[in-house]
């Protein structure tokens, strides 16, 4: 009776443990309504320089994906004073359908500051297309094109909030990876840096009738166990 006692205890331990200690998934893939952090971390030749974005898929059909971003320079300005930021691109799969002239829609009203004006795919951050892994495929920009050069950016502090849309032939989730951008005007510029994702996170989640219904088994399992103890002591 004890040796079948053990067996339910770690049975029912290891469903619970199962449900709840479950470790979040990896940056992709992405469904409606998750959201993606990325950290842009300082290069070698400017420490000063720090950068973050929030990517979330607003919406998913079989034919569109809207993208809202949400890009920050977080360089101080006692760092570097003349640091812009000009591009952001990411690698999107099932592939966009190609498009020269993305439109973005400002999201920030006047909460942030409007930088961005166009995107278009298939383009990317020039040095970033090789030496990755697949290249990006999007790119997203402050002047003329990815490449920069204009003169314009987000400036040290500022933040730039917008959306976009990209056609395509796509299912119930979407990867993206490779998440790049461009410094330039500062010292030691211009770089082009990857950034860090973490992994995707839905805000408004909630358990799967499954999961419950798993974790009310899992605890009926510790419940027995523990009258059974009690019933052999």
């Amino acid at each position: 009776m004890r040796i079948r006692t053990s067996s339910l205890t770690v049975t029912a331990i290891l469903a619970l443990a199962a449900i709840f200690c479950a470790v979040p998934a990896g940056a992709v893939p992405m469904t409606q309504g998750t959201s993606i952090i990325v950290t842009f971390p300082a290069p070698s030749g400017n420490t000063n320089l720090a950068a973050s974005a929030i990517v979330t898929l607003t919406s998913l059909t079989s034919s569109n994906a809207i993208i809202d971003v949400s890009i920050s320079n977080n360089t101080l300005p006692a760092g570097d004073p003349n640091a812009l930021l000009t591009a952001f691109g990411f690698l999107f799969s099932p592939t966009p359908t190609a498009n020269a002239a993305i439109a973005l829609s400002d999201t920030g009203s006047a909460t942030d500051t409007d930088a961005f004006v166009q995107g278009k795919t298939p383009d990317n951050v020039p040095s970033l297309n090789t030496g990755n892994g697949d290249p990006e495929n999007v790119c997203t920009w402050t002047g003329n094109n990815c490449s920069g050069g204009a003169g314009t950016g987000l400036q040290d502090g500022q933040t730039d909030k917008y959306s976009f849309s990209l056609a395509g032939n796509f299912g119930n989730s979407v990867d993206l990876i490779n998440f790049g951008i461009k410094w330039q005007g500062c010292t030691g510029c211009s770089f082009e840096i990857l950034g860090i994702p973490d992994p995707p996170v839905t805000p408004q989640a909630v358990p799967e009738p499954g999961a419950l219904t798993l974790t009310g088994v899992g605890l009926l399992a510790l419940f027995a166990v523990t009258r059974l103890r009690r019933s052999e002591s």
